[in-house]
């Protein structure tokens, strides 16, 4: 099972079909009222949107809707809100504010991102197959339900799961593929996490398949026999997951894309700029133009290196938030030498780091030096540094350092940004 940093029902979609009050219709008595639960699509892949509404109830009348699911280690996760019906006694919370719950506010996938568990805070694992998720109203004392499923396995198809061993296979990670793509040239991404360690870009390199490409999510610290901590990292490390990523059955080895968050964003940039040879273009999230100092740095502002090349230390920087370090301005990123598009992803409430004056540094530089890939920056002015994980409609306990201006304001644009992202590596 995979842990959330986010899945296939095969089941028939059955719309629900039912008749709403209009307007200037008289509305039946509180006793007789029913409220009427409608879930669309009652089955769906784990990076598609569910539509939440309820019917039969009064204008302005309180309904309270929750929201329960069990995931693949039996931890039941919950969320909650409540909504004021409009005049025509309908909630949608697509459009909805929330109060009282959860989450507030505007967020048609709120009930979803803001689920936590009822016991340790962690990540939702997603099993294997379909995740049941039921929805429960409560108006005026009577309830109705409905249920629906999200799964990572897109129908049809089989993900294997591979976990190679630093041992077997020089890198630690998962890959996922689709059975019925290895047939088939198709793009594929390496995904690499940031400080937080170990491997957590898992449920991302599965949501990948569901667009019919490959994906490969490695840990580089934090795990069994890799270092401790991010300190002194060799590229060597990263391009030889690339380059068994780019001889996988289906694999277009002129595809392949790396995609790095926050400090792996660095790790990304310096991937294609080292080995341009090995990568066709770079997806940067929250990302820092500049090569920072190892992580953590204990007792001192800097402890070295977080990265090397041939075994030698690449240059690095304490100063983290200024695109043009005064400490070391060999540390600045030269991304002219990356030979293929850049997908640089940004928040502007961001309270890591300033990614957004990063992320400018990134393009100007490139611009500067007259680079002729396309590259694309999408900056959201309420983001947090989450904005950066790319997947949306993320089931995790929250980090206030990750959101943004809201507590909805990573999620909100996540959708859109995922369908521009897997349109432009589908069209690579």
């Amino acid at each position: 099972m995979l842990p959330t940093k986010r899945l296939v029902v095969v089941a028939a979609v059955v719309p629900a079909i039912l008749a709403l009050p209009l307007a200037g219709c008289s509305h039946p008595s509180r006793a007789d009222r029913q409220p009427q639960l409608i879930i669309e699509p009652t089955a769906t892949d784990l990076d598609r949107p569910v539509t939440i509404r309820v019917a039969g109830l009064a204008p302005a009348e309180i309904a309270t809707l929750q929201l329960t699911s069990t995931d693949g280690t039996g931890t039941v996760w919950a969320s909650h809100a409540d909504y004021v019906a409009d005049q025509h006694g309908t909630v949608d919370v697509t459009t909805a504010a929330a109060t009282n719950g959860t989450y507030s506010g505007t967020d048609p996938m709120g009930l979803v991102t803001s689920m936590q568990p009822t016991t340790t805070p962690a990540g939702y694992r997603w099993p294997r197959t379909p995740s049941p998720f039921t929805a429960t109203v409560t108006a005026a004392g009577k309830t109705a339900t409905s249920a629906f499923t999200r799964t990572l396995v897109h129908p049809g198809t089989t993900i294997e799961y591979i976990q190679p061993t630093v041992a077997a296979k020089g890198f630690s990670g998962l890959y996922a593929t689709r059975t019925a793509e290895k047939k088939t040239r198709h793009p594929a991404v390496l995904l690499i996490g940031g400080s937080e360690g170990g491997n957590d870009e898992q449920v991302t390199a599965a949501a990948f398949t569901l667009h019919g490409m490959s994906a490969l999510s490695i840990a580089y610290f934090g795990a069994p026999g890799l270092p401790k901590t991010l300190s002194k990292i060799p590229l060597e490390y990263f391009a030889n997951a690339l380059t068994w990523l780019r001889s996988q059955p289906g694999v277009d080895p002129d595809r392949v894309w790396v995609a790095g968050t926050s400090r792996g964003s660095e790790a990304a940039q310096l991937l294609a700029v080292y080995y341009p040879g090995l990568v066709h273009g770079v997806i940067a999230g929250s990302p820092s133009n500049v090569i920072n100092c190892s992580y953590p740095t204990g007792q001192k502002p800097c402890d070295g290196a977080a990265w090397t090349y041939h075994g030698k230390p690449l240059p690095y920087s304490s100063d983290f938030n200024n695109p043009t370090p005064s400490d070391n301005p060999e540390a600045v990123i030269p991304v002219e030498r990356i030979h293929g598009p850049m997908i640089i992803v940004c928040g502007g409430a961001d309270q890591v780091w300033r990614s957004c004056l990063l992320s400018r540094a990134i393009l100007s530089r490139r611009k500067t030096h007259h680079t002729t890939y396309t590259d694309h920056l999408y900056s959201y002015t309420d983001a947090g540094h989450g904005i950066g994980n790319l997947l949306p409609d993320s089931i995790a306990t929250p980090l206030p350092e990750l959101e943004g201006n809201t507590q909805t304001a990573n999620d909100q644009p996540l959708q859109n940004l995922w369908t521009k992202i897997t349109g432009v590596l589908g069209s690579s």
